[in-house]
């Protein structure tokens, strides 16, 4: 896997040409990511874990939370079920984080009616 170059002057143009839209898109969140130098959305990352993200932001900058889903397998036993989390992104670091237990919920959509509730609930101002 290639090593990014982390620029932090990218990082802050990108985050200021989002901050005009009124909508942020599962594409903004991956590149803000990959702006950053970091590697959660790639193509080898999400295959390692077996890895789907769901296309459906929720909240507001600079808090996005977004949903994945995994799905368990080792060699020698029945593939696990597919499972989903919570997760945010801080668009201003592109750094991503669980807000949920991992793979806390049965269905995609118990798990986008609580990044809803989240994107819902007043942000504290701390970077994620």
């Amino acid at each position: 896997m290639a090593t990014r170059v982390y620029n932090q002057e990218a990082l802050e143009a990108a985050y200021r040409s989002l901050e005009v839209r009124k909508v942020i898109y599962i594409e903004d969140v991956q590149r803000q990511n990959k702006t950053a130098g970091l590697h959660f959305f790639d193509a080898d990352t999400l295959r390692f874990f077996r890895s789907r993200i769901d296309w459906q932001t929720f909240g507001t900058l600079p808090i996005i939370y977004f949903v994945t889903s995994e799905k368990f397998t080792m060699i020698g036993y029945p593939d696990g079920p597919r499972l989903y989390t919570v997760r945010a992104i801080d668009m201003r670091t592109g750094r991503t984080l669980a807000v949920s237990e991992f793979q806390r919920f049965k269905t995609l959509q118990g798990a986008r009616n609580h990044a809803k509730k989240l994107a819902s609930l007043p942000y504290d101002g701390e970077p994620v």
